[in-house]
């Protein structure tokens, strides 16, 4: 797994942080058992008091992305702290990107 922490304070509050660690955890679970990924890799970055989070894999993706639990639960979860979400197929793999307005300033 590949972690890039980006301009990313270590913690964004206790609302934001446990979003963004249950959508990382689903994902994780989502590449392993149904993408058969070998490699994962998050990112994060702030760009105008806003976080992207993207989480992306290098498995079999999915014919047909149909929001189930964990989807509908990650978009639920972000929904609460003003966030979206989209999950795609990539060349590579799967991806599922997210935006979250965060409090903090931007970092440079």
């Amino acid at each position: 797994m590949r972690l890039n922490l980006g301009n990313t304070p270590a913690s964004l509050g206790a609302r934001v942080d446990d979003v963004v660690y249950r959508m990382i955890q689903e994902c994780l679970t989502n590449a392993l058992r149904h993408g058969n990924a070998t490699e994962i890799t998050v990112s994060f970055w702030i760009v105008g008091g806003v976080l992207r989070l993207s989480i992306a894999d290098n498995g079999v993706g999915s014919k047909e992305i149909v929001p189930g639990i964990g989807l509908s639960g990650m978009a639920e979860r972000l929904s609460h702290v003003g966030g979206t979400m989209k999950a795609e197929n990539t060349p590579f793999g799967f991806l599922v990107f997210s935006e979250i307005p965060v409090a903090q300033e931007e970092k440079r």
